[in-house]
């Protein structure tokens, strides 16, 4: 006796011809979680009704996987279930050929059917999945240099149910799967159960996350996919991924049938305990508070066996574990930073560096010459933002450094990577990139471009090595490669010798010859993550930050930016998921581990409750095709910024958008989002985010630093800004935020404000170094580290700190001649001759030791014997030197007979200078 109706008998007779054909009009497949699906108007805009402005962005919506939806929706409708899991898991194995429709083929024949091949004899009718270059037919062949993916390939294809939300046509086809009806689900498991058992036998062999993800990803419905899924969960709450276990929990609570896990013995009570905990575990106390008190209203009668102890669920928002107690926010002590302190006045002068050429973004002297122009028929020139403008670029990071805790800061000069002694300044090692740019050329491609070296020119470190991405290294500037030009380089750390370079890595599927990195790698693990530019698609590269080879890559959307490439955004990392903004209409998370994509968001360009703007009017250069051929071109909405990532709440503020956006970091879904152009606002347009402290987030605008709450997007305050002397606002650099209080670039001087806006600003001068020459002036780049204060300007770097700052370091250090030099730049010379005469009395000392204690000591008492002989007493100053002399030590001796006729010669004591030089004759014959 058959355990189907007679219906689903015929039909499972009938499944393995399930095809995929389907009507060749191509329209995008929208669903929403859970729905079947629904195919809109053709044509229709986003989910808004407005199409956002700017250029296009193109996801990777593939019209042959829509077909197969389509058709699986049709099988659905008619609960034709055999046919409908056919054609989905097809889908999920990547088994899916794309066939014209012609005349003579059969509805509903099966893709590759006599059928269908005879109605499409040629081989260019069908896409060829081997080969990522072969078109898709019914459409037009991929424009050039956007070949480099396979858009037949379910891993690369995305679908939307609102026109801004994407997320993986895998994770569709599980949603339909799961709500199958108890026979659909029986179904795929008489079909899919005994493999589905086999890929887990495998996976708890391998052992690794990845292996448990794959069994899930490909049989989501069976039985041996939810054990995968336990599994999944218990390791990564092991391994710290605590938003990602709750991922999968969700997954396994929300999402996958009950049924079957029911027959598992897997709890939802369970499962949704776990996901309070995981985020009672990630710090986020009132999400985690939140989902127990839903589980104690949903679950009440519910017990649960935790540590040990057998725990009701309705008491559970009161335990210990869930209780939202009031907790001092974690703002760092403002005086932590030592040359913060409310009493500090002035700024204490470390070092600077200028660099070799002062102007990296410098214009070329402009010129008429007709040559400068081409009849461009159409085409776009090749476009970047303007090179001069956007902010200095130069950023400094300060990497740990030797035993006594100083630090060693890092910076580039052009492409050359300079490591120097936070405290002196004092070079240390080097790179071998070139250190100066070639000189700007009038239409040709710019080396340097300020926006773009925001997320490029930055120094990265882990325990091992320094991390650079250096870009155009040739004199010659007049092919676009310039703009592709990008190596990513390892230097060991403490030496800078190169350990490996990305172009050891060129050929191969995933090699990285048409990859263009966009910003400076972030490490996670033993990885280093980039976005990048592989064939004109936007895309996350995952590299082994031992090696450089490449592990994967996840591609995320092409199209979107009028520029050759946007300017880039370092990518964050929060609990295994990595987040990648664009800058050219989209916002991703991808799997930091694995490359699976979580979620893309096409942002809102603009505010779809205001009006469309009015299209400007073409130029007669737009009009009749004389363009440049390399333009420049102007950022339409914020400076580069970083990605803001704070308590599962993501912030992104894209170059080509006017919308400060908030996201869910889980989800992808806008918490809220800021008009950066309200045109009431007090403030004007904001221009650049700054960054949080964990309550609020801070940005600019042209004349005010704005306050805006984290949790909601409210507008606190506005503070206004001291108007600049000469260049725009846009020029001022990047702030910084230090403890409770907000760092913001002035003339030659820091502006501090209160994070919460209630102390009136202050103002902090910063400090001359050189008499000679005027000081490094323009707009700089600021990063606090403890008592260091280091800014970057176009021309140079300059490290200021205060005295108390260095003071307090200093109280920490037991290097005495570290020591010392912390006092003596802090001002306290005579704090410093104490410090270095008392080690030197110490005879435990080895001579090399001895010999760096004494010159250092020789050099602070010879400047003091020389000021009190400027001011006329000859003998106290030789006997300050002559104070010293049972201290030094023989190789300093000649120093210090030198020091005396020296001083002396300059006194104009003839006499005295008469008798220090015969001393020294004596001492260099060997007679005292």
């Amino acid at each position: 006796m058959s355990l189907f109706p007679p219906r689903v008998t015929r039909t499972l007779a009938a499944a393995a011809l399930v095809a995929a054909a389907a009507a060749a009009q191509q329209v995008k497949v929208a669903v929403a979680p859970g729905a079947v699906v629904r195919v809109p108007i053709a044509g229709q805009a986003g989910g808004d009704g407005t199409e956002d402005p700017g250029t296009t962005v193109e996801m990777f919506e593939n019209p042959n996987l829509d077909r197969y939806l389509r058709k699986a929706q049709s099988f659905l409708e008619r609960e034709d279930y055999p046919a409908a899991i056919q054609v989905l898991q097809d889908v999920i194995d990547g088994k899916t050929v794309e066939v014209l429709a012609g005349p003579g083929e059969e509805v509903g024949a099966p893709a590759g059917s006599p059928a269908a091949t005879a109605a499409n004899p040629s081989p260019a009718n069908a896409a060829n999945p081997a080969n990522p270059a072969s078109s898709v037919a019914g459409e037009p062949a991929p424009a050039p240099g956007r070949q480099g993916f396979n858009r037949l390939d379910a891993r690369n294809s995305v679908f939307s149910a609102d026109g801004r939300l994407f997320r993986p046509v895998s994770r569709l086809c599980h949603e339909l799967l799961a709500r199958l009806p108890t026979i659909g689900i029986d179904l795929y498991r008489a079909t899919y159960e005994v493999a589905a058992e086999e890929l887990l036998q495998q996976a708890e062999l391998d052992g690794s996350v990845a292996a448990l993800e794959a069994v899930a990803n490909r049989y989501f419905v069976t039985l041996p996919a939810g054990r995968a899924m336990a599994q999944l969960a218990d390791r990564l709450m092991h391994e710290g991924r605590y938003r990602s276990a709750v991922m999968v929990l969700r997954d396994l609570g929300e999402l996958y049938p009950a049924p079957n896990r029911k027959q598992l013995g897997i709890s939802e009570v369970w499962c949704r305990f776990k996901i309070a905990l995981c985020l009672r575990l990630a710090g986020e106390r009132d999400a985690a508070h939140a989902a127990v008190v839903d589980l104690a209203a949903a679950h009440g009668e519910d017990s649960l066996r935790v540590q040990g102890e057998l725990e009701s669920v309705r008491d559970m928002p009161s335990s210990h574990l869930f209780t939202r107690d009031v907790e001092p926010v974690g703002h760092a002590a403002a005086a932590s930073a030592g040359w913060l302190a409310d009493d500090v006045e002035a700024l204490v002068p470390l070092w600077q560096v200028r660099f070799r050429n002062p102007e990296p973004y410098r214009d070329p002297k402009p010129s008429n010459d007709r040559n400068n122009v081409f009849w461009s028929e159409g085409s776009n020139a090749s476009r970047m933002p303007f090179a001069s403008r956007y902010g200095p670029a130069t950023r400094v990071v300060l990497e740990p450094g030797d035993s006594q805790g100083l630090p060693r800061a890092l910076f580039l000069e052009h492409y050359r990577l300079r490591q120097a002694d936070a405290a002196t300044g004092v070079l240390l090692a080097q790179g071998d990139g070139v250190d100066s740019p070639p000189p700007p050329r009038e239409n040709q491609p710019r080396v340097r471009i300020a926006a773009a070296d925001f997320a490029l020119l930055r120094p990265v470190h882990d325990d091992a090595r320094d991390y650079v991405v250096l870009g155009h290294a040739k004199d010659t500037t007049n092919s676009i490669e310039v703009f592709k030009a990008s190596t990513l380089v390892a230097y060991r750390r403490g030496t800078l010798e190169r350990a490996w370079s990305s172009e050891q890595w060129l050929d191969g599927d995933a090699g990285l010859r048409d990859v263009t990195f966009l910003a400076a790698p972030t490490v996670f693990g033993e990885r280093l993550l980039l976005p990048s530019l592989r064939r004109g698609a936007y895309t996350l590269e995952c590299l082994d930050r031992r090696s450089g080879r490449p592990m994967w890559n996840t591609p995320l959307h092409a199209g979107g930016s009028g520029f050759f490439k946007a300017p880039g955004c370092p990518v964050v990392v929060q609990a295994g998921v990595a987040f990648v903004a664009s800058n050219a209409g989209c916002v991703a998370a991808v799997d930091a581990f694995a490359g699976d994509l979580r979620w893309i968001r096409r942002y809102e360009r603009r505010d779809p409750r205001r009006p469309p703007p009015k299209r400007r009017a073409m130029s007669q250069e737009e009009r009749f095709g004389y363009v440049q051929q390399f333009a420049q071109g102007e950022l339409e909405g914020f400076l580069p910024s970083d990605l803001v990532l704070q308590g599962g709440l993501l912030v992104t503020a894209p170059i080509d958008s006017d919308m400060l956006l908030c996201l869910d970091a889980a989800s992808g879904a806008p918490v809220w989002w800021l008009d950066g152009t309200m045109q009431y606002a007090a403030y004007g347009k904001l221009r650049l985010l700054i960054g949080t402290d964990g309550e609020d987030l801070f940005a600019l605008s042209d004349t005010h630093l704005v306050g805006i709450g984290l949790a909601g997007g409210l507008v606190k305050w506005a503070k206004e800004l001291p108007q600049l002397n000469g260049p725009k606002a846009w020029t001022r650099g990047r702030g910084a935020i230090v403890g409770d209080r907000v760092l913001v670039p002035g003339d030659r001087e820091l502006l501090v404000f209160d994070a919460r806006g209630v102390l009136p600003m202050r103002r902090l001068p910063l400090p001359a170094f050189d008499a000679s020459r005027d000081p490094l002036g323009g707009s700089f780049d600021i990063t606090s580290v403890g008592p260091w204060l280091a800014l970057g300007f176009q021309g140079g770097v300059e490290m200021v700190s205060s005295r108390r700052g260095l003071l307090e370091l200093a109280a920490t250090i037991a290097d005495p001649l570290r020591q010392a030099e912390l006092v003596v730049a802090a001002g306290d010379r005579a704090r410093g001759e104490a410090l270095l005469t008392a080690a030197l009395r110490d005879g435990k000392l080895t001579a090399d030791v001895r010999t760096r204690l004494a010159g250092q000591l020789l050099g602070l008492v010879g400047e003091r014997a020389e000021r009190i002989a400027a001011a006329g007493d000859i003998a106290a100053a030789l006997r300050a030197l002559d104070d010293i002399t049972t201290l030094i030590d023989e190789p300093t001796r000649l120093g210090w007979l030198l020091a005396r006729v020296e001083l002396c010669r300059n006194a104009g004591a003839l006499r005295e200078h008469e008798l220090a030089q015969q001393r020294l004759y004596d001492h260099m014959e060997g007679k005292g």
